[in-house]
């Protein structure tokens, strides 16, 4: 089965010359299909979510709903360059927190 990838930009990194930005679709396939031919569709959120807070969940769920997406993937940052001047919560900790925000919601993952 053909799965397709989204790529969620949260809305503060995109220019204001380019809004589509926060939404972009990365595949060699249709968006949309019916059937045993339709691909699975996943977005990806990344971000560094220390802590990953209510907004998070709404923006994921409206995109989900809006793109009518499988499932949308939460990918916390590792250690992010442009957050070297202050501390960041160990990455475990922050993928912990991730997976009980998203616990019991199939749609996220």
């Amino acid at each position: 089965a053909t799965t397709h990838y989204y790529v969620v930009v949260p809305l503060h990194l995109c220019s204001p010359l380019r809004p589509v930005c926060r939404i972009g679709y990365h595949g060699p396939y249709p968006l949309w299909g019916s059937g045993e031919d339709r691909a699975m569709r996943v977005g990806i959120m990344g971000g560094t979510f220390d802590p990953i807070h209510i907004g998070h969940l709404i923006a994921a769920n409206e995109v989900q709903r809006t793109l009518k997406l499988d499932q949308i993937m939460f990918v916390p940052a590792g250690q992010p360059y442009q957050k070297s001047h202050r501390y960041i919560t160990p990455a475990r900790d922050r993928m912990f927190m991730v997976e009980r925000a998203i616990f019991g919601n199939p749609l996220l993952g």
